[in-house]
């Protein structure tokens, strides 16, 4: 128990009033003997003990409404709700706000982002007199919004009248932070918190227990609100991916690419369209239909269309259309090439018998098209020795493969062309490198391991074999679902699902890391069906690295000569050569990070609504490169760095962040309560929110139930006190 004007205590001294008044008018007297009252002496004694019996209990009745009235105007509260304060009955109200674009879903006319505003502007127009409120938004982040004096509740309206939901996704944690430490600076004495969203399931479990603990640090400092906007079921397919197929993207040929879409409702969707547009204009064919996509449901289209320019281009997809938009739209730029510029540095060439050169099934794998059709194909392989490498050779390639290449000894590459090698991968350009007899273990560790030039994404081990009575093969349900392999398993006619068909006689061990030393080395993106890593990635600058555990030959294995190499080796030059578009494909919050070539010219930014702003010339710091960086990229789509009088710039493309539509399903208040370990205040928007508000405020303060008790008492007192004065 506690009280909103404990002050007020101090009037239970008014209950020594009817204490002092009773021993001040007690009768003084003299006691004279007279005859004729003698005989009346034992009636009166009889009498005089009544009397000072109902007096005392009528002098305990009016020293037990004093004290009464003095804590009923203290205003007692519960302590579990709001805490001892100054200010009476002014409320300090923090306003979390989730502005994460699954608040943009329609529910009738209004989203349910109106709904939460117009919810918390309802209750900003009930709040007692003289309270406060200070808003926070909140997505995967937490921003306080202000007002910039908590007092001015038309500061308040002004600013979340004028909210709007970005692309980022659902995290309470940091809106309840912020709720925390609002609530520390708040000097009112009942305060309240209200969380305004609707109510998504990974908002409340990505990080359950460090919610758990800040929801209940609100609890011990005042009431928690959980005011729940919407609560239909929402029907809402997003796209997930837009790539080119399998081939690399280049110009002069029609290219298929694909549009991957999922259903995140509960609910079958129909009547879906995907279009594709490159840079800002539809295709041939402009548009896909999908009948129905069932819930959950996960499907590939393709669309097909010509580039005739090369350099970066901007595709867009859009899917139309359901409940929530933000979703509906992803943006991506890619590199168009006219040519693609490969380095194979051959470690074990074969003059006499071609066929059993290493590099000879990665050749026609690259080029699979008619011996008079290679001149004219987009990509233009060149094969040297290992020996015969140098450095000059990378200026003009983007990705370089090493095919069984000895890096040590008689025949290894020169060590000016590894030192130039690990440049060309940080610079943004990519490396394969497949096994053989040559990688020898001690060498490999030492030239490109942790401790030399860092291309190896984990360290070598000693080679194996495969046993007579134990086929081993790359296990397509090992792949990484995160990896540029998983586009392969989409489709069930994949001829890449004819992996396991490939199988392996020999490989090269790896020695995977312990958790602990994760950091610095790559991932595992497929593995040997016995559980050995088959491919192996890691980034290195801006560029990465595929190390590829068995050999491209017929030496070790008849992975070369299966249906699935030639789709392998496309898709792994295609993902290489997307890395170099990495940093202009960001989702929503992420920085841009731009280095422009001339440091003395001054930019502008172009943000997807059209708006512009000023960015000036990079900066950076001594060690630092200069760069000029956009924080600010809660909003989808593209945005354009200008230089300042040009027509055009680099663009940069803004994806929605998905995490926020991997599941549309709002967890329900029983699990809240579950998961927060207490139950906080659960409200619906409108009109009832505000009311069930006022009702716990009441709930919480006992003074009505001390004025009720008093009037009680003031009834007793009084019959009491006409009983005691009555002539019996």
């Amino acid at each position: 128990m506690g009280f909103l004007a404990p002050f007020m205590l101090f009037g239970a001294v008014a209950g020594s009033i009817p204490l002092i008044l009773h021993f001040f008018y007690r009768a003084r007297y003299r006691s004279v003997e007279w005859g004729a009252m003698k005989f009346l002496r034992l009636a009166v004694e009889q009498t005089s003990r009544r009397l000072k019996f109902q007096e005392i209990i009528l002098l305990l009745l009016r020293i037990l409404l004093m004290i009464l009235l003095a804590m009923a105007l203290a205003r007692p509260v519960t302590c579990s709700s709001t805490t001892s304060g100054k200010r009476g009955e002014a409320v300090d109200a923090i306003f979390i706000i989730d502005l994460s674009y699954s608040m943009n879903a329609r529910e009738g006319a209004k989203t349910r982002l109106d709904i939460a505003k117009e919810s918390a502007l309802r209750v900003i127009d009930d709040l007692p007199p003289n309270s406060t409120v200070q808003v926070v938004t909140c997505t995967d982040r937490a921003v306080a919004a202000g007002p910039k004096s908590p007092r001015n509740l038309d500061q308040a309206r002004l600013l979340i009248q004028n909210l709007q939901a970005v692309q980022q996704s659902t995290d309470f944690l940091g809106g309840l932070s912020e709720a925390v430490l609002a609530l520390s600076r708040a000097e009112g004495a009942a305060k309240e918190v209200y969380l305004f969203s609707d109510m998504q399931r990974g908002g409340w479990e990505r990080q359950s227990s460090a919610i758990r603990s800040r929801c209940e640090e609100i609890k011990g400092q005042g009431t928690l609100f959980l005011v729940r906007c919407g609560n239909q079921p929402i029907h809402n397919v997003a796209i997930l991916d837009l790539k080119p197929q399998s081939d690399i993207p280049h110009t002069g040929a029609r290219m298929p690419f694909t549009v991957i879409v999922k259903n995140t409702g509960t609910e079958p969707v129909t009547g879906l369209t995907v279009t594709l547009k490159i840079d800002g204009q539809p295709l041939d064919k402009d548009a896909q239909p999908i009948e129905k996509l069932g819930p959950g449901e996960t499907k590939p289209v393709t669309l097909t269309g010509k580039i005739d320019q090369p350099g970066w281009r901007l595709l867009t997809a859009e899917v139309k259309s359901d409940q929530l938009d933000d979703d509906n739209k992803l943006d991506k730029v890619i590199l168009v090439r006219e040519k693609v510029r490969i380095l194979i540095v051959d470690g074990s060439p074969n003059d006499r018998e071609p066929e059993r050169a290493g590099s000879f099934f990665l050749g026609h794998a690259l080029l699979p098209v008619p011996e008079e059709f290679k001149q004219f194909y987009h990509v233009k392989p060149t094969v040297v020795k290992a020996a015969e490498a140098t450095s000059g050779l990378l200026n003009d390639k983007e990705v370089c493969i090493l095919v069984n290449v000895p890096v040590g000894g008689p025949g290894s590459v020169p060590a000016e062309f590894l030192q130039r090698l690990a440049e060309f991968v940080k610079e943004g350009h990519g490396l394969l490198i497949t096994s053989g007899p040559n990688v020898q273990r001690e060498v490999y560790n030492r030239v490109l391991g942790q401790n030399g030039s860092g291309l190896l994404p984990m360290e070598v081990g000693e080679s194996f074999e495969a046993q007579k009575d134990k086929l081993l093969f790359p296990d397509p349900n090992t792949i990484d679902e995160k990896s540029f392999l998983a586009r392969f398993k989409l489709s069930a006619n994949d001829p890449f699902l004819q992996l396991r068909d490939a199988f392996v006689l020999r490989g090269i061990g790896i020695v995977e890391p312990k958790a602990e030393n994760l950091k610095d080395s790559g991932r595992v993106l497929m593995r040997l069906n016995d559980g050995r890593p088959a491919l192996l990635g890691k980034q290195v600058g801006d560029g990465e690295v595929l190390f590829l555990t068995t050999s491209v030959d017929k030496d070790w294995g008849f992975f070369a000569t299966n249906l699935t190499f030639q789709p392998f080796i496309h898709g792994s030059i295609t993902h290489l050569i997307e890395r170099s578009a990495t940093g202009l494909n960001k989702v929503a919050g992420e920085t841009i990070r731009f280095t422009p070539k001339d440091l003395n010219k001054s930019f502008e930014l172009t943000r997807p609504d059209g708006t512009k702003s000023r960015l000036g010339k990079a900066q950076g710091g001594a060690t630092e490169q200069l760069a000029l960086t956009v924080t600010d990229t809660s909003k989808a789509g593209v945005y354009s760095i200008v230089e300042e009088g040009a027509l055009s710039g680099t663009r940069f493309a803004v994806a929605p962040d998905l995490r926020e539509s991997e599941t549309m399903d709002p967890l329900p208040d029983q699990q809240i309560d579950e998961l927060l370990g207490f139950k906080p205040e659960h409200l619906s928007s409108g009109a009832e929110a505000t009311a069930k508000a006022e009702s716990v405020r009441n709930r919480n303060e006992w003074t009505v139930t001390f004025l009720l008790i008093l009037l009680l008492f003031s009834v007793g007192e009084t019959a009491w006190a006409w009983f005691c004065g009555k002539a019996w």
